[in-house]
Order: structure tokens, then C-alpha cells, then sequence
């Protein structure tokens, strides 16, 4: 490694912990803010269900810090000892049952919170009679739900995060001596998202916090209805819209104090700057998220309208076999003597004969003096040039019959292709701003090795993250070996990935693939072996086409998967399509895709013999010990969880 590389590298590991030291400390501050969150004067476990939110055991070892000292600071004594222990036994159950698969599961850990909390509070109220049987239920039920929520906002989902930022408003009840930060953040939050759910939380958890009651809700709502109803588009006219009436809104009520009006006027400024940032995802500032998406469905319907009009062939008014002796007869027949003789007097009869040979004529593709009855031959005076117009013709029709099957085939692909991306519009405008939370890392490992005497290797493999939590691994075999094999995979590789990073589904890009190497027309195929995997749920859907059998390896157990299928390129419709099988990476198995040069009977036996589970190691096995006859890739998978 040169002194270039290596300094890119310490840049790269100082951004890491840089990046790292950052979420620390955010989900330390979160857990201290949460901590303080009250229903009027009753400490709620909404620090403890961050931590149980978490997915690393390191950021709820330290959300739980947070937590405990913000519990210990601003709660009664009882419910600090409570929810500081709830706070502590959250990091403790992820560390317990990590390995197991059960804290992957979105159920568990908002269970586990509930159960504990409902186990603590039970122990108080048996011993005490501060609290009652409503409130211990209350709590119990609130602890599993927030923990889910908070989940949620954690991974990316934008009704979830406004919980969260709910959340955070309550937490910061009587911080910031003469100014109210609580009051101030709801003015930011409402100010910055322009939508009217924040500004109704927000408002919501001031009211909820105060021990009397308040009319904050109708005071954060009434600048949010304003901006809606006025259309208001400029960031100067909104932050005025927040400094303004609330103030307005608590004189009205006669609640007006100098302390609000020293929170809401910083909040409103703030809003407007924070707005004006770069640094601010759009998404958060965007309140058009009903217009784009009947924009996108508009123009689904208009792709689906497209693909409906497309030309279809009409059918022909008479059959193939009718064409072919119609144009003959018109050729030979009309210009012979005895044309009144075989088309008048006896035209049944002649109409008979033909009929008779047509279905053999049509079933062997070409016309013999044998197929007409001797006594026809016997009347026929132009046989020979009959039966070359006839050939002829035939000749022509399979020249017909194969265009407008090539052109069926390709309004079928254009018909799907228009199906494909009106979905994929539809579907970017349900799932905008959505993240998948990544519970898991996987482990990849790409072998290959060329043909003898080949410089180039004709297989190619590729990783990458896709959208959310979607992670795919492609195999790719080009037909034949070297640089033309190369780059027919690479070809595939590289317009998958693009279609996959887009957000296209995989079986909607593989059928996207197909349709491009059928109306590419080269007659070069390449075999597809594309994995998806879900690093929330450690679940993964392979999709084979043409590609050589896979193994997929739990324990000692191995399962040969896949059969042989013709490669994408051949055909359209519901009989050429991928296989598609659904496994399970998520307690340590491993998943082994191979080109057809690595495929052999010594295959599975290695892959049965191998103990370990390092994906290279066990890459560089399978392709070392076998002998270069064809190009030659292996590709191992497994996943492991985050933070272990």
C-alpha cells in the first residue's frame, strides 16, 4: 500500500469514529432528554423504551447512561430507582439473547420492555401505594408501544419519528431556567416540517406535560392551518406564522406569559434557519408528499394506457394453408388454357384435391408430385411450375409467420416493460423517505479464476447496498469464456445494479434484463444468479435464472437448490421466467452460488467436508482445488449481527 492509499485510509477509519463518536453521543442526549418525560407529574419509561429501541448492545449501553442520569436528575426518587433499573435491564436482554434470532424478531424487544416494566412496576405496587393499578397498566402498555415506535423512527419512518419528536418535547419539560426549550423545540419541529401531524404532536405532548390544562395543541395547530390553508411557500412567511400566532393564540386565551413568548420567538427564528440548511434531508421539509405521489400515479396510468395501446396483429381472414394455394392458383392457374376447366366445371372437385394435400404439404413445409392424387397430376398441365409457386410460398409464409411472431414478441415486451415501470412509480410514491433499519452486516466473499490459457475471466460477480435495508449479490456467466463472456456478464451486472439501486423490485428488473437481451437480438446469453438480502430480517430471496444448482449450508445440512433452466434472452412470458426460493441467513447459515465451471460432483462434498464459517476461506477452497477446465466463480454468503 502506497503512502496515498494509506493516507485514505486513515481519513476513511477517522470519518468512521467521527460518524460513530456522533451517534453516541446523540443517543446519549436522547436518553437524558426522554428521561425527564412526564404525563403531567408522572415519570414515563420513555429513556428506557430508546434503549430498548436500539439495535447495536453498544448505543443502548449508552442510551441507557443517558437515561439512568437524566431518570436520577429529574424524577422522584421512587420512579428514578424504577425506570433506572428498567433503563439497565433493556442493553442487558439484547446482549443476553444476541445470537439468537430473537432480537431481530420486531416483536421482541417492545415485548421484552413491556414485561419488565410491567415486573418492576408490580414489585413497587405491591410494596407501595404511591401508584395505582391504572397507572402500572398504563405504563406497561405505553413502554411496549413506544419501544416499537421508537424502533421504527430509528430505522427511517417518518410517522414514527414524529412520536419521537413528540416525545422529545415532553422530555424537555422545565429545562432552560427563563426559556422553555420544551415549547421552543415544539415551534422548530412544526416551523420545519411543514405539515400539520408534527405541529398536532408537538402541541398534543405540551398540553400533556403541564399539570394543568393548556391550550398549546390549538396554538401549535393554528400556524400549520394557516400555512395550509394561505399555501404558503416562502420560509420567511412561515417562521413569522410560528413567532406570531401562537403568541396570539395563548392572548386569546388569556395564558400569555413573558417566558412563552421568550420560547416561541427563538423557535420560530430557529425553524427558519434550520430550514434554510443544506444539511437538512428534504424530506423533512417537504409537505408535498400528496402531489408528487398522484404525480407518479399519473403517470403510471398514462405508462399502463401506452402499454394498452400497442398494436396487436390482426388476424387473418383466411388460413395460412388458404393464402399459400390462393396466391398459386393466381400465379399458374389464371394463366393457363384450361383455367374454366378446373376452377368452373369441375371446381369442387379441384377445391377437394387441395384441401386433401394441403394439411401434408403444410405439415412437412414443402409440396411433392406425391402429395396430389394421380389423376389430378393427370389433368394438371403446368405440375411442375404449380409445385414451384407452391414451395415458393410456403418459403414466404415462414419468412411471414416468423416477423410477425418477432413482432408479437416484442409488443409483449414493450407491454411489460410499460406494466414494470408504472408499479415502480406507484410503488416509489407509497414507500418515499422509508429506511429499513439493518440489523445485520454481511459477509461476501468473490473467488473466480479464468480458463487455461485466458487472461480473462468470463464470470463476473458484484455486492452492493440497495435501497433500505436491501442488500444484493449478483453471479453472473457469460456464454463461452474470455473477453466476449465478460462482457456479456458485465453488460448484465451493470444494468441490473443500476435498476436495483433505482428501487426496482428483483424479479422487475430481471424481467426488464430479459426484455433488453431479446430486443438487443445478438442471440448472447448470460446465466443470473441475484440475491436479496434484508438486513432487518436476516432473510434472503434468491433468484436463479440458468444459472448452475447453489447450496445452502445450516450446520451439516446441505440443500442443493435450483435446477437447469433455459438463461434470460430466449423467451417472453410466464414460461420464461426465473425460479425464486426464500432462506434463511439470519442464525449463521451460509449460501454458496457457483458458475457452471465450479459445478462438479467434488462440489458439495467440500462444501459438506468445511467446518468453519469464513466465507473466504471457503470461496478460496471450492475454486483452489479444482482444475481451470472452464472459468470458474464461487460466492459465499452469510450475515452476522451488527455490533458483535
Amino acid at each position: 500500500m502506497n503512502h496515498t492509499q494509506l493516507s485514505r485510509s486513515r481519513g476513511s477509519l477517522r470519518q468512521q469514529n467521527l460518524r460513530a463518536l456522533c451517534q453516541h453521543a446523540l443517543s446519549f442526549v436522547g436518553g437524558f432528554l426522554l428521561a425527564g418525560a412526564q404525563l403531567r407529574t408522572q415519570a414515563l419509561p420513555l429513556g428506557a423504551c430508546l434503549v430498548g429501541a436500539q439495535s447495536r448492545v453498544s448505543s443502548a449501553l449508552v442510551t441507557s447512561l443517558g437515561a439512568v442520569l437524566g431518570y436520577f436528575l429529574r424524577s422522584e426518587p421512587a420512579d428514578a430507582v424504577e425506570l433506572s433499573a428498567l433503563s439497565v435491564l433493556m442493553p442487558m436482554s439484547l446482549l443476553l439473547f444476541r445470537g439468537t434470532g430473537l432480537t431481530v424478531k420486531k416483536w421482541f424487544m417492545p415485548l421484552c420492555c413491556s414485561v419488565i416494566c410491567g415486573v418492576l412496576g408490580g414489585v413497587r405496587l405491591v410494596g407501595s401505594v404511591e401508584i395505582g393499578v391504572s397507572v402500572w397498566l398504563a405504563k406497561t402498555l405505553l413502554a411496549g408501544l413506544c419501544t416499537d415506535g421508537f424502533r421504527k423512527a430509528l430505522g427511517g419512518d417518518r410517522r414514527a419519528r414524529v412520536l419521537l419528536g413528540a416525545a422529545v418535547v415532553m422530555g424537555l419539560t422545565e429545562v432552560g431556567g427563563y426559556i422553555d426549550l420544551g415549547l421552543m423545540g415544539a415551534v422548530l419541529i412544526g416551523c420545519v416540517s411543514r405539515e400539520l401531524l408534527p405541529a398536532a404532536a408537538v402541541g398534543i405532548a405540551l398540553d400533556l406535560r403541564g399539570a394543568e390544562p393548556s391550550v398549546m395543541t390549538i396554538a401549535m395547530v393554528l400556524p400549520a392551518m394557516f400555512c395550509r390553508l394561505m399555501a404558503v411557500r416562502g420560509r420567511g412567511v412561515r417562521a413569522f406564522a410560528y413567532g406570531l400566532l401562537p403568541v396570539v393564540a395563548l392572548l386569546f386565551f388569556g395564558q400569555l406569559e413573558l417566558w412563552q413568548i421568550l420560547s416561541v420567538v427563538p423557535g420560530a427564528v430557529g425553524g427558519y434557519f434550520l430550514s434554510r440548511s443544506p444539511l437538512l434531508p428534504k424530506t423533512v421539509v417537504t409537505s408535498e408528499d400528496t402531489t408528487v405521489k398522484l404525480a407518479l400515479e399519473e403517470a403510471a396510468v398514462m405508462l399502463e394506457t401506452l402499454g394498452g395501446e400497442l398494436p396487436r396483429n390482426p388476424k387473418p381472414c383466411k388460413t395460412e394453408a388458404e393464402a399459400v394455394f390462393d396466391a398459386a392458383a393466381e400465379q399458374v392457374c389464371r394463366k393457363c388454357a384450361f383455367f374454366h376447366r378446373c376452377w368452373q366445371n369441375r371446381a369442387r372437385e379441384t377445391y377437394e384435391e387441395l384441401s386433401k394435400a394441403a394439411d401434408r404439404i403444410m405439415e412437412r413445409g414443402i409440396a411433392g408430385e406425391e402429395d396430389f392424387s394421380p389423376e389430378f397430376r393427370q389433368r394438371c398441365c403446368a405440375m411442375d411450375r404449380l409445385l414451384y409457386t407452391v414451395n415458393r410460398e410456403l418459403e414466404g409464409m415462414l419468412y411471414r409467420r416468423r416477423y410477425h411472431m418477432q413482432l408479437e414478441e416484442n409488443r409483449q415486451i414493450l407491454a411489460q416493460e410499460y406494466g414494470l415501470l408504472a408499479r415502480y412509480l406507484r410503488n416509489v410514491g407509497s414507500r418515499r423517505g422509508e429506511r429499513g433499519e439493518r440489523r445485520f452486516s454481511p459477509r461476501v466473499s468473490i473467488c473466480s479464476l479464468s480458463k487455461e490459457q485466458k487472461e480473462v475471466c468470463g464470470d463476473r460477480g458484484a455486492c452492493f447496498m440497495g435501497p433500505g435495508s436491501n442488500y444484493f449479490v449478483i453471479l453472473c456467466d457469460g456464454m463461452g469464456t474470455g473477453a466476449e463472456a465478460a462482457q456479456l456478464s458485465s453488460h448484465a451486472i451493470r444494468l441490473l445494479e443500476k435498476l436495483l439501486k433505482g428501487g426496482l423490485e428483483p424479479q422487475a428488473a430481471l424481467k426488464l434484463l430479459n426484455g433488453n437481451m431479446l430486443l438487443r437480438g445478438s442471440s448472447a446469453f448470460s446465466t443470473i444468479d441475484l440475491l436479496q438480502l434484508d438486513l432487518h430480517s436476516g432473510m434472503a430471496y434468491l433468484f436463479k435464472w440458468g444459472a448452475a444448482p447453489s447450496y445452502w449450508r445450516d450446520g451439516q445440512q446441505i440443500k442443493k437448490i435450483g435446477t437447469a433452466t433455459p438463461p434470460p434472452g430466449v423467451g417472453v412470458g410466464e414460461d420464461h421466467l426465473p425460479e425464486q426460493f426464500k432462506l434463511s441467513l439470519r442464525r449463521g447459515e451460509m449460501l454458496v452460488l457457483i458458475s457452471d465451471g465450479a459445478y462438479g460432483e467434488e462440489t458439495e462434498a467440500a462444501i459438506s467436508a468445511y467446518r468453519n464459517s469464513s466465507p473466504q476461506e471457503l470461496a478460496a477452497l471450492l475454486i483452489g482445488r479444482m482444475k481451470a477446465e472452464d472459468d470458474m466463480t464461487a460466492i459465499v454468503v452469510s450475515l452476522r449481527l451488527r455490533g458483535s
